[in-house]
């Protein structure tokens, strides 16, 4: 990995801002809720496994960084939803599902409106 004169990796806040502004985009601008629901468990997952590569392969705490990173996966899949009516990404605002969408008012209670679990 590249470091610059501080030695801050430069390839990880790289990777970092290319996978945020890719997903940005893809989840802001594409209107097609299928793909992004489909898309969504795939993209968190492995931005999950490469931060932990990242962790653990500089001798990081793996006992607390992998639990950590796996928890806040799964509260991500769980608590994400896609609005079908006007395909807006819902957010976690708590730990609580998100049960109407914040921008046109729908419904999200049926399972096939969410993004990782049922």
């Amino acid at each position: 990995m590249i470091n610059n004169p501080d030695g801050a990796p430069t390839g990880f806040f790289a990777l970092w801002i290319g996978l945020g502004l890719a997903a940005f985009l893809f989840f802001k601008f594409n209107r097609n809720v299928r793909l992004k629901r489909r898309i969504f468990p795939i993209f968190v997952i492995g931005v999950a496994v490469i931060f932990v590569w990242f962790a653990v392969g500089k001798n990081g705490p793996a006992l607390f960084v992998i639990p950590a990173v796996a928890l806040i996966t799964l509260l991500n899949l769980w608590t994400t939803r896609f609005c079908g009516a006007c395909s807006e990404m819902v957010g976690q605002r708590s730990f609580i599902r998100p049960k109407f969408c914040p921008k046109c008012g729908a419904a999200l209670d049926t399972p096939r409106d969410h993004g990782g679990f049922a």
